[in-house]
């Protein structure tokens, strides 16, 4: 019943069954309840609209910025309630996902990866060298050659020290 909720909510929530189990019992029937509270809900309206009415236009500007600043307010914690709420959930998740699975599952998965990051790595090494082809083609021509940043350092891998010391 009260998954996913805040404990405000929740307890709002048992406030409002615990107030209308004690009207039941009072005698009240849910019709008669509801009325009481649209009844009091118009009363609010009222008395709010009467108030407006009597503030000047610098206490109806006041009042006005209070509110928007009131709202921001709300809205800034609730959005960080809610990152902090979906975080959770997400890691949760992963976790379950995580215990779901088997070894060979994992041991796959990470094979996988390690296959695709080999792949890329490859075709990085061919973009680099086609791209030292290219400048050395140039120089041979005479004309100035413009070094990017990646073919002025080259990258360091595993097993390939020996070449880098060269």
């Amino acid at each position: 019943m009260y998954k996913n909720r805040s404990e405000a909510d929740k307890e709002a929530q048992r406030a409002y069954v615990q107030e209308w189990k004690t009207k039941r019992l009072a005698g009240m029937s849910p019709e008669e309840i509801w009325a009481e509270k649209e009844a009091k809900r118009n009363y609010g309206r009222e008395w709010r609209k009467r108030r407006k009415e009597a503030m000047s236009p610098k206490e109806f500007e006041q009042d006005r910025m209070r509110k928007l600043e009131r709202a921001r307010q709300r809205r800034k914690t609730r959005t960080e309630a809610e990152r902090v709420a979906t975080a959770e959930k997400e890691n949760f998740y992963k976790q379950r996902l995580a215990a779901s699975k088997s070894d060979e599952q994992k041991e796959a998965e990470r094979v996988a990866l390690n296959d695709h990051r080999r792949e890329k790595n490859k075709a990085l090494e061919g973009e680099e060298k086609e791209a030292k082809r290219q400048q050395e083609a140039e120089m041979v021509e005479g004309q100035p050659v413009k070094r990017s940043r990646r073919s002025e350092k080259p990258r360091m891998q595993k097993g390939r020290e020996s070449d880098a010391r060269l």
